[in-house]
This record gives structure tokens, C-alpha cells and sequence, in this order.
């Protein structure tokens, strides 16, 4: 069997937090990022997950632990996952990220999560596919290519080239609002 990698970005964060985005905490996860996170690990539960290694950052941090805990595993810290700093060159994110990959890939668990942020993500998958994935169409807020909560597969594909395929992308509804009280049948209260 082909190793199989799930690359997954953070469900969303908290906005206006005023906690610096790129460099450890970060913003932790919005009640809808919360949504998304068990969106995520509700759709790769049945997947055969063996492995997840997030990013130390707190929203990949809470993605990680939520889809661990639905699995029944313990999620593993690696620094080479953390967000694009505002310092970093990206050949440098880029090192890092293939670093991780190749050690990921001589482990022998069969089917990993990764989470982690969209720079590194995209740049891992750049590297992977050899530029064969351009990310055309592939827009989401804040102009990152792989939305909040999205996540791609990974696997080697005839020939050992490495495929990457966007599988999954939460549908998360608004936040439910309290029913008025003339909607319990009638009666107030």
C-alpha cells in the first residue's frame, strides 16, 4: 500500500485578537473555526489515520487535537510545520516543510495528518508535484489558496510522482441563533 498524507490548514481563528498571526501563540480557533475543526475530523474519521503532527501554533494546535481525539490519538508537535513568518524567505519555509515531509515519509505508519498553515501547505505541494499543481481557481479569503478547515490528499501516483487532490472543505453554517420566545408553539414564557 501507498503512503497516503492529509494536508490540513487550521480551522478558522479568531479575528481582531491583535495577537501576531505568524509567530507562536497566534489567535486561537472562533466558535466557527471550532465547527470546522470537527467538520475535519469528522470526514477523515474513517480514513485510517495512524499519525498527526501539527503545526505549535494554537489554531492548528486545537485543529490537531480535535481530529486526534476523534481517532484516538496523540497528536505530535512539529516546529517545521509553524506558519510562514514574516521574516522567513519562502525557500527557507519551503526546506523546512520537505525536511519534515521526508522523515514523515520513512516512518511506518501508512495514512499521517499534517496540520499546519496555508504558505507552508502550498509550498510543500509546489514542491511535491513539481509545479504541476498551480492552484488555479483555488481562492479563498484572505487570498490563501486552501481555506480554513480545507485539506488536500497526497499520494504517489503511477510512475512515483506525488499527486495532490483537494478533497474536503468545511460548509460551516452561521452561528445558530436563540429561537424568539413566540416560536415555542405559542406560548411565551
Amino acid at each position: 500500500m501507498s503512503k497516503i498524507v492529509y494536508l490540513i490548514r487550521h480551522a478558522a481563528p479568531q479575528d481582531g485578537t491583535g495577537i501576531r498571526y505568524d509567530i507562536p501563540p497566534g489567535p486561537p480557533l472562533s466558535t466557527g473555526g471550532r465547527r470546522e475543526a470537527h467538520a475535519v475530523a469528522e470526514f477523515l474519521a474513517e480514513r485510517g489515520i495512524e499519525r498527526v503532527v501539527h503545526s505549535p501554533l494554537d489554531r492548528t494546535t486545537q485543529t490537531a487535537h480535535t481530529l486526534a481525539e476523534r481517532l484516538g490519538l496523540a497528536p505530535a508537535i512539529d516546529e517545521r510545520l509553524a506558519e510562514h513568518r514574516r521574516d522567513e524567505k519562502p525557500e527557507d519555509v519551503r526546506t523546512r516543510v520537505q525536511t519534515l515531509w521526508q522523515e514523515e515519509l520513512a516512518r511506518p505508519e501508512q495514512a499521517i495528518a499534517l496540520v499546519s498553515h496555508g504558505s507552508p501547505l502550498r509550498l510543500l505541494i509546489e514542491t511535491l508535484t513539481e509545479g504541476r499543481e498551480t492552484f488555479s481557481g483555488y481562492r479563498f479569503p484572505g487570498g490563501n489558496v486552501i481555506p480554513t478547515g480545507g485539506v488536500w490528499q497526497v499520494r504517489q501516483g503511477i510512475g512515483g510522482l506525488w499527486e495532490a487532490l483537494f478533497i474536503f472543505q468545511p460548509n460551516i453554517l452561521p452561528e445558530p441563533q436563540p429561537a424568539p420566545a413566540w416560536a415555542g408553539g405559542g406560548r411565551v414564557v
